[in-house]
């Protein structure tokens, strides 16, 4: 219902799938446990937009974070709004596309090195990165 996005394997027993059942008796199971709900303090928001504001040399570090939360739309408009360059992790791979004029992927090692603000977005600052 919700977690890794991706496909799902789902094994059926011969006889369950030949078998009959009276519709009055079905009935539908809830979703248990409600998915996570988290949201960003609004303060932190704005210091965050603020340095970004002030950064001669961003980027933007996509993780898979920002695939699980579907920010495909809101981070292209970010990247596209701002003009901002970007870095997908491995597992941050098609949040935007690879070929997108603002992927900075082929020369990761300079734009890590030269950047002045690194924003993580759906990432963990970890080894990986550099």
């Amino acid at each position: 219902m919700y977690g890794s996005p991706g496909a799902v394997y789902v094994d059926i027993s011969g006889d369950m799938v030949n078998a009959k059942l009276d519709r009055s008796r079905a009935r539908e199971v809830p979703c248990s446990p409600p998915p996570p709900v988290s949201m960003a303090d609004h303060m932190a928001i704005t210091e965050a937009l603020a340095v970004l504001k002030g950064a001669k040399r961003p980027l933007l570090i996509i993780g898979k974070g920002a695939a699980h939360g579907r920010a495909e739309g809101a981070l292209k408009e970010l990247v596209e709004g701002c003009d901002l360059p970007f870095l997908p992790t491995p597992m941050g791979k098609g949040v935007l596309p690879d070929n997108h004029p603002n992927c900075v992927a082929a020369a990761r090692s300079r734009a890590l090195l030269q950047s002045d603000v690194v924003v993580l977005l759906g990432a963990r600052l970890n080894n990986i990165l550099f």
